[in-house]
């Protein structure tokens, strides 16, 4: 369970920035009765939300908040498989000057199997600068398990096994978390497996994809698509309805000459229509007509 994302210094992103899941216990539009409704109860004094959603202008950081979360979780999963001298993939903020002299910092707070973890690093494009695990079980005080600057590791006592091996194993580009994951640590793979399972971030204007599969359902998923068309209708977009209908290859038109691979390609995926009702008014604002 995500409770806390920050980011500092990472494509339109400069100061730090906090994206939290925590509610405020100040909303009470959340509470029926006794019943609290899109939060979940962490402690007395806790709770997380179900959902959030955040907006803004365009070119206001939105995707690039996401795109951060995406980087830290590819950077967390795929770290143990860099090679000695390969750049990591440094995206400073690009609009002050001095910003490409300091790192990019991540930094996450989570729930896992009841213990909370808070697990930071920042990079630059050659190295991580530092990295840091904290672990909170239930009924124990808050611990650091390793603490790294530079190649040096510091790991707190009752967890030296799994964060202390050879400095050669640990180039400048990897990640503590990922390499003690690799070597069987039971604390890490905790770690690794949140990033992997449970840590996920989706944007619809990255991935056309999602697009896709809310055709497939306005046609194929009868029941599903009158919940889409419900939640389309309340956004309030401008048009009536909106209906989907499969269309026959043979009636679409290809450009000659494309690659027999490509041609193949496109006949394999269904080509689907959508097309948008809109209401048509007279002179005194009386609907008259569909189309």
């Amino acid at each position: 369970m995500l409770l806390d994302f920050y980011v500092e210094n990472f494509r339109s992103i400069a100061h730090e920035q906090h994206f939290t899941m925590v509610a405020n216990n100040a909303i009470r539009d959340l509470v029926n009765g006794a019943t609290e409704l899109g939060v979940t109860r962490i402690s007395n004094i806790i709770k997380s939300l179900n959902v959030m959603a955040f907006y803004g202008y365009n070119s206001s950081g939105k995707s690039n908040l996401m795109m951060a979360m995406n980087r830290m979780i590819f950077m967390v999963i795929h770290s143990v498989r860099l090679n000695h001298g390969e750049a990591l993939q440094y995206e400073p903020f690009a609009f002050g000057e001095g910003w490409e002299s300091k790192p990019t910092k991540f930094k996450v707070v989570f729930i896992k199997e009841s213990s909370t973890y808070e697990y930071s690093f920042s990079f630059n494009k050659t190295e991580i600068v530092n990295e840091k695990l904290v672990e909170k079980v239930p009924g124990r005080s808050r611990k650091v398990c390793f603490e790294r600057i530079g190649r040096e590791i510091t790991p707190q006592k009752s967890y030296e096994e799994e964060f202390t091996f050879d400095k050669e194993k640990l180039n400048d580009n990897r990640l503590v978390i990922s390499l003690a994951g690799q070597l069987g640590g039971s604390v890490s793979n905790n770690v690794l497996g949140w990033f992997m399972n449970d840590f996920s971030s989706l944007s619809g204007t990255m991935d056309e994809t999602y697009g896709a599969v809310t055709k497939n359902i306005l046609v194929e998923d009868t029941e599903l698509a009158s919940v889409v068309k419900a939640f389309i209708h309340e956004l309030d977009l401008g048009f009536e309805d909106l209906s989907a209908k499969k269309i026959d290859f043979d009636q679409i038109k290809l450009p000659p000459g494309l690659p027999a691979d490509l041609v193949a390609q496109i006949k394999s995926q269904p080509i689907i229509e959508l097309k948008t009702e809109h209401l048509v008014y007279d002179r005194d604002g009386n609907v008259v007509d569909k189309r």
